[in-house]
């Protein structure tokens, strides 16, 4: 199973979430566009990557987490355009 605090940190330092918005997809589906900014564990160097997440519901709980490096690919995934 992937654990992706474990991995993130393990390339970069002091990483958090930024510029988040939530999206309702409609179906039970909502989508979390936002930024992971950090710096480069070795180098130090700032990092700025935008991320977004696609959620699946089922009675009103969590079933399906998608993740895209586009965020216009997650908005497309679920039929809407930005």
């Amino acid at each position: 199973m992937w654990d992706h605090k474990t991995d993130l940190e393990a390339v970069w330092v002091g990483w958090h979430p930024e510029d988040s918005r939530f999206v309702d997809a409609g179906g039970e589906r909502v989508v979390w566009l936002y930024r992971i900014v950090g710096q480069g564990k070795g180098s130090g160097v700032p990092v700025s990557q935008p991320f977004a997440i696609v959620w699946t519901l089922r009675d009103r709980l969590i079933w399906r987490v998608q993740g895209h490096q586009e965020q216009h690919q997650a908005l497309k995934a679920v039929g809407l355009e930005e």
